[in-house]
C-alpha cells in the first residue's frame, strides 16, 4: 500500500494528523513574542572617561590613546572609534552582529583596570555601559515644572525616576537629557583675592582641609551600642561662605571676603526643550536584543506610577515614543495577511469553480500557517514584520500542493474513474512532484542558516517560516487533501452556468497554449534566441540595478532627525538660539506632531539633535522624507550653523543616521589630513547626488595657548605646577572635593567668576605663591597667544581619522557614493593616508558579498536537491533552466519602478529560484512518468506541458496575486514590502510565461542529446533541425 493510500482509507488518522498540526501551533502562538524585528544582537559598548580642564590634544596623548591601545585584541569586535574633546574621552567599540557582549565587557574590563593607573591624576574612572549615549532614544520621558528650578528636577529624577527606569527589563540606558546636576559653585573674585594676598592655591588647601568624612566609631556599654557621628564636612552655602581660606595673626580670610558660594548646576553645556519649553528629560536606549513593543509597554506602565508619586508642581509626558511606529508597522502586514488570504481564495474559487472543491485547498492555509507558530516557538522565534511577510507569500505557496492534487484526481475522474479510485491514483501518480517541490523550496532558504550577517540574522526567521509552512502544507497535501479529493468531489457533477464558463476559458486557454508549443517546437532556433534575448536583457538591467544597490530601501518611520553642528567655539546659549530657529521652522510643516531638542548633544555646546515626530501616515499629505528635504533646504538659509535633517536607520542593526559614512585616517597630523579631506568635500558639493555632508574635523574653535616663561618663574622661585594649579584652579572648574546634599554626594567646583573668566585679561588679576612667600602677579609668568584647534580629535582603528557623514538624493545610490568617494580618496590622498566605512555604509559593504554567497549556495542547494531526488544529474538542469528568465523579469521590473538591490529585494530574487523551480518539476517529473509508461520523448513533454498548464497557471495567479497587496501597500514600513512585491509579481509572470515556452523544448533537445549519446557515442550537431 501507498504511502498515500494509508490516509485515503483511514479519514480520521488524517484528520487527526492536521488537527494535531494546527492546535499544536495554535498553543505556540499564544507564547511567541511580538516585536518588529527578529532579535538581532548589534552590540556596542562606549567608554567615557573626564578629565576636566584637559585640552583635546591632551585627551587624546594622555587619556584615549592609552586605553585604545589596551582595548586591541578583544574578541567579537568589529572597530573601535574614539573622540578626545576639551575634557572627555569617548571611545565606542563596534561588536560584530551577534557578537557576545558580556564576553567582550569582560575582557574589556580585565584589559583596562591595568592601564588606569598609569593615567594622569584627575582623570575619572572610566565609565562602561553597553550601547551608545549618543544614538537615538527610542523614548523619551520629558518633565517640566514652573516652580521647581531644573537643578531640583533633575535631583528628583537622579533620586527617584532614573533608578526606576534603568532598572526596567530590557533598558540599556535611562540617560537624563538636558541634565542639571547640583554642585556648590565657589564663585572667586579676582581682584578682592589680589587685594588680600590670597591665591587659587590657598583655596583649594583650604577645601582639601576640610574635605573630612570621619568615621569616629561608638561607644559600647552594658547594655547598649551608641554610634558617634563627626559633623566634619561642609553642606550647605552659609557653611562654604564662612570658610576660612587664610588665616594671619588672629585675622581671618573667609570665603565670603573673596568670592561666595551657591548651590547651582555643576554644568550647564546642554538641555532639553519639548515643543519650545524647556524640561529634564529620560531617554531610554534600549538593549540590542530587547524587544521594544515590550519595553515600551513596560516604561509606559512605570510612567503611570512614578506620575502618581510626582511632587507638586512637576508634570510628566512622553515627549518620543518610536515604538507606536513598530505596532503600525505590524498591524499593516497583519492586515496585508488577511487581504491576501481573501485574494488567493477567491483566486483559486476562480479557477475551480466549486465551493466544495475551493475547501480543499482552503484548509491547507490555516493548518500550515498556524502550525508554523510550533516550529517558530521551538527556534525561539518571535511574531514579527518579517515572518509575517512570510506568511504573506506562504499563503499563496501552501495551496500550491493542495491545487496541484486536485487537479490531478479531478482530471482523472473526468476520464471516468471514481473520486475514491480517482484520489488514488491521483495521489501516487503526484506523490514524487509535492515531495521534490516542497524540499526545493525549503532547499532555497537553507544558505540562509549558514549566513552570519544582517541578511542571515534579519531574514533566517523569514525564510524558515516561509519553508516551515510549505513543508507542512506538502504534508497535508499527501494527507488530508487525497482523503478529501475521495470524500467530497462528486464523479457526475453538473456545474453551474457561471462554472462552465470558467471551465469554457480554462479549456479554450489550454489549447490555445497547445497550439502555441506546436509553434515552439517548430522554431526552436527563433525560441532560443528570443530566450536568450530575455535573458540577456535581465543582465542588461541588473548593471543600473547594482549601481542603484542600498543595504535597505529608507523607510517613513513618523520621524525626522535634525542633527545640528554650530560653531565650534558656540556655546550651548548659541546654540539654543539657532536650534529655536529650526524648531519653528519645522513646528510649522504640515504633519508635524511635536519637535524635541536636545541642545549639547554628545557632550559638545556646539552640537544638537532634533527629534522631529510626525502623525502617522495615513494622516498626512507629506511623506517624511518630502519632509526632511523641505527642512534641510530651509535651514540651509539659516547662517550660524549646519543642520542636517535625515530618516532615522531602517534595520536594527544600524546605529547611525547617516546615508554614507566615509573615514579617511592617517598615520600623519590632523592639519595636513584636513588639507586633504577637504580636497574632497570640494569633490562632493560638486556632485549633485550628495545631499547635506558633514565632517567631524573642523579647525574652527579659537583657543589661548599659555606658555610659562621657566626662566623667569626659576628666577622667581616659582614651581611651573604651581602656575599649572592656579591656572587649573580657576578656569578649569576643579572636581576639588565634595559634599552631602540629602543624602547623595555632589561636586565642589572653585572657580574665577565669570565675568573674569570670560576674558583672558581675567588671568592678570591673578597670583601664584613662590618659594618665598611672596606673591606674583601670574602675567609675569606665562605669554598667552592665539590660536585655532579642533574642538574634537577623532581615531578610527587607532589611527587619527576623519569622517565625512552626508545625505543622498533619492536617485543616488550607496553604491554609486562609494564609488565616487573611492576614486577621489586614491586620487588625492598621501601614501600613509587610507579610507574605510563606518556605520551604515560599512553594514552595505558587508553584506553585499554575503548576498552573492547566498544566491549561488541556493541555486547549489537546490540542484543538488532536485538531483538526490530525480536520481539524475540532467534533469535538474532542465527544471533550472527557467530561474534564469523568472531573475530576468524580476530585475526588469524592478528597474521599471524605479527599485533599487537590498536586502529585501535579494532575498525576493532568492525565493524565486524556489517558486519557479516548482513548475519545472511538474513539468519534468510528469514528461519522465510519460517516457516510462512507454510514450515518445516528443508527446511526453507535450502530454506533460498540457496536463501541467492548469495546475501551473493555478498556482502562478495564487502566488501572484497573493504578492499584490504587498506591490499596492501604502502604510507604516510599505516601502521594503512593496519593491520585494514586484520583483515576486514581475519574476512569477516572466518566468512562469518562458517556463511553458522554453521549458518543454529544452527538455526535448537535452534528452535527445542524452540518447544520441548514449546510443551511437556521439552528439549530432544538426539537433535544431529535426
Amino acid at each position: 500500500m501507498q504511502f498515500t493510500d494509508l490516509f485515503i482509507r483511514r479519514p480520521v488518522l488524517a484528520c487527526v494528523l492536521s488537527l494535531v498540526i494546527f492546535l499544536t501551533g495554535l498553543i505556540a502562538y499564544n507564547k511567541l513574542a511580538v516585536r518588529q524585528y527578529p532579535a538581532v544582537s548589534a552590540n556596542v559598548v562606549t567608554i567615557s572617561t573626564g578629565y576636566s580642564g584637559a585640552s583635546a590634544s591632551l585627551v587624546e596623548a594622555f587619556v584615549t590613546t592609552p586605553l585604545e591601545q589596551a582595548l586591541q585584541g578583544i574578541s567579537g569586535v568589529d572597530y573601535v572609534s574614539s573622540v578626545s574633546s576639551a575634557g572627555n574621552s569617548r571611545i565606542t567599540v563596534s561588536l560584530n552582529l551577534n557578537a557576545d557582549l558580556y564576553q567582550a565587557l569582560i575582557e574589556i574590563n580585565n584589559d583596562l583596570t591595568p592601564v588606569l593607573k598609569k593615567l594622569p591624576s584627575g582623570v575619572d574612572t572610566p565609565v562602561i555601559k553597553e550601547g551608545d549615549s549618543n544614538s537615538t532614544p527610542m523614548m523619551i520621558i520629558s518633565f517640566s515644572s514652573s516652580k521647581l528650578t531644573p537643578e531640583a528636577i533633575n535631583d528628583y529624577l537622579q533620586r527617584v525616576v532614573q533608578p526606576q527606569l534603568a532598572n526596567l527589563s530590557g533598558v540599556a540606558q535611562a540617560n537624563i537629557l538636558g541634565p542639571r546636576v547640583y554642585a556648590m559653585r565657589l564663585w572667586l573674585n579676582p581682584a578682592k583675592m589680589a587685594a588680600l594676598g590670597v591665591t587659587t592655591e590657598n583655596v583649594s588647601t583650604a577645601l582639601a582641609a576640610n574635605d573630612l568624612f570621619a568615621q569616629a566609631g561608638s561607644i559600647s556599654t552594658n547594655s547598649q551600642v551608641i554610634n558617634i557621628n563627626i559633623e566634619s564636612s561642609l553642606n550647605s552655602a552659609t557653611q562654604f561662605n564662612n570658610l576660612v581660606i587664610k588665616s594671619q595673626q588672629d585675622q581671618y580670610v573667609r570665603l565670603s571676603d573673596i568670592g561666595y558660594a551657591e548651590l547651582g548646576a555643576q554644568t550647564k553645556a546642554s538641555s532639553l526643550y519639548v515643543n519650545g519649553k524647556p524640561a529634564v528629560g529620560v531617554g531610554i536606549i534600549t538593549k540590542s536584543d530587547a524587544n521594544p513593543l515590550m519595553v515600551a509597554n513596560t516604561v509606559k506602565n512605570e510612567v503611570a506610577e512614578i506620575q502618581k508619586q510626582l511632587p507638586q508642581g512637576l508634570s510628566v509626558r512622553i515627549a518620543r515614543d518610536s515604538s507606536s511606529y513598530i505596532q503600525d508597522s505590524l498591524s499593516e502586514v497583519s492586515h496585508t495577511v488577511m487581504v491576501a488570504i481573501v485574494i488567493v481564495i477567491a483566486v483559486v474559487l476562480l479557477f475551480l469553480g466549486s465551493f466544495r472543491a475551493l475547501m480543499i485547498p482552503l484548509v491547507t492555509i490555516p493548518v500550515s500557517l498556524v502550525g508554523t507558530f510550533a516550529l517558530m516557538y521551538l527556534l525561539g522565534y518571535s511574531i514579527n514584520v518579517l515572518t509575517l511577510l512570510a506568511f504573506v507569500l506562504a499563503i499563496g505557496l501552501v495551496v500550491d500542493d493542495a491545487i496541484v492534487v486536485l487537479e490531478n484526481v479531478h482530471r482523472y475522474i473526468e476520464q471516468g474513474f471514481t473520486p475514491f479510485k480517482a484520489a488514488l491514483k491521483g495521489a501516487r501518480e503526484i506523490r514524487f512532484a509535492i515531495i521534490a517541490m516542497t524540499l526545493t523550496l525549503a532547499a532555497v532558504y537553507a544558505p540562509i542558516g549558514f549566513s552570519t550577517g544582517i541578511t542571515g540574522s534579519l531574514f533566517r526567521e523569514f525564510a524558515f517560516s516561509l519553508a516551515a509552512s510549505v513543508i507542512l502544507s506538502g504534508i497535508v497535501a499527501l494527507t488530508l487533501s487525497p482523503m478529501m479529493c475521495a470524500r467530497m468531489m462528486k464523479a457526475h457533477h453538473q456545474p453551474a452556468g457561471w462554472q462552465l464558463k470558467i471551465e469554457a476559458c480554462l479549456t479554450k486557454l489550454r489549447d490555445y497554449y497547445s497550439l502555441l508549443l506546436n509553434k515552439v517546437f517548430n522554431n526552436k532556433v527563433n525560441v532560443l534566441i528570443i530566450a536568450g534575448t530575455v535573458i540577456v536583457c535581465g543582465g542588461i538591467y541588473i548593471i543600473p540595478l547594482v549601481k542603484n544597490s542600498t543595504l535597505a530601501p529608507k523607510e517613513d518611520q513618523n520621524t525626522v532627525i535634525g542633527i545640528v553642528q554650530g560653531s565650534m567655539a558656540a556655546s550651548v546659549v548659541n546654540t539654543e538660539a539657532y536650534t529655536a530657529r529650526l524648531r519653528e521652522l519645522a513646528s510649522n510643516v504640515s504633519g508635524v506632531e511635536n519637535v524635541t531638542v536636545i541642545n549639547g548633544a554628545g557632550g559638545d555646546q556646539s552640537h544638537a539633535m532634533l527629534m522631529v515626530q510626525l502623525a502617522s501616515k495615513s494622516q498626512r499629505s507629506l511623506s517624511a522624507g518630502h519632509i526632511a528635504g523641505q527642512l534641510n533646504k530651509a535651514a540651509a538659509r539659516i547662517p550660524g550653523a549646519k543642520a542636517m535633517f535625515v530618516l532615522p536607520p531602517s534595520l536594527p542593526t544600524s546605529h547611525d543616521n547617516y546615508d554614507i559614512e566615509f573615514v579617511i585616517k592617517t598615520n600623519g597630523d590632523y592639519a595636513e589630513l584636513e588639507t586633504h579631506v577637504n580636497k574632497i568635500l570640494q569633490a562632493i558639493h560638486q556632485n549633485a547626488g550628495f545631499g547635506r555632508v558633514m565632517t567631524d574635523l573642523q579647525f574652527n574653535k579659537p583657543e589661548y595657548n599659555v606658555t610659562i616663561q621657566r626662566d623667569m618663574a626659576t628666577r622667581l622661585g616659582v614651581s611651573v605646577s604651581g602656575i599649572a594649579s592656579v591656572l587649573t584652579n580657576a578656569l578649569a572648574e576643579p572636581q576639588s572635593s565634595e559634599f552631602v546634599n540629602n543624602g547623595l554626594s555632589y561636586y565642589v567646583i572653585p572657580q574665577v567668576i565669570a565675568s573674569g573668566q570670560a576674558s583672558i585679561t581675567g588671568l592678570n588679576q591673578l597670583y601664584v605663591t613662590a618659594e618665598s612667600g611672596a606673591k606674583i602677579p601670574l602675567r609675569d609668568l606665562i605669554k598667552v597667544t592665539m590660536t585655532v584647534n579642533p574642538s574634537s580629535l577623532n581615531h578610527f582603528q587607532s589611527q587619527r581619522s576623519v569622517t565625512i557623514q552626508a545625505t543622498l538624493s533619492h536617485r543616488y545610490s550607496t553604491e554609486q557614493a562609494l564609488n565616487f568617494l573611492e576614486v577621489i580618496a586614491k586620487k588625492d590622498l598621501t601614501a600613509q593616508m587610507s579610507y574605510a566605512t563606518s556605520g551604515n555604509t560599512r553594514q552595505y559593504l558587508e553584506e553585499s558579498s554575503s548576498v552573492y554567497f547566498i544566491f549561488i549556495a541556493a541555486l547549489l542547494f537546490i540542484y543538488l536537491s532536485l538531483s538526490a531526488q530525480f536520481e539524475s544529474f540532467i534533469d535538474p538542469l532542465i527544471i533550472l533552466m527557467s530561474v534564469p528568465f523568472s531573475i530576468a523579469g524580476a530585475l526588469g521590473t524592478l528597474f521599471l519602478i524605479g527599485g533599487s538591490l537590498n536586502i529585501y529585494t535579494e532575498i525576493g530574487l532568492v525565493t524565486l529560484i524556489g517558486l519557479i523551480a516548482k513548475h519545472g518539476i511538474l513539468i519534468v517529473e510528469f514528461a519522465n512518468q510519460s517516457q516510462k509508461s512507454g510514450e515518445s520523448l516528443l508527446v511526453a513533454i507535450k502530454q506533460s506541458a498540457r496536463v501541467r498548464f492548469r495546475p501551473i497557471l493555478m498556482t502562478t495567479a495564487a502566488m501572484v496575486l497573493g504578492a499584490v497587496p504587498l506591490v499596492f501597500a501604502s502604510g507604516a514600513g510599505s516601502e521594503a514590502r512593496y519593491q520585494l512585491g514586484w520583483v515576486i509579481v514581475g519574476g512569477m509572470m516572466i518566468g512562469t510565461m518562458m517556463t511553458l515556452l522554453v521549458l518543454p523544448l529544452m527538455y526535448y533537445l537535452v534528452n535527445t542529446a542524452k540518447m544520441a549519446f548514449k546510443d551511437k557515442g556521439k552528439f549530432r550537431l544538426n539537433l535544431l533541425e529535426r
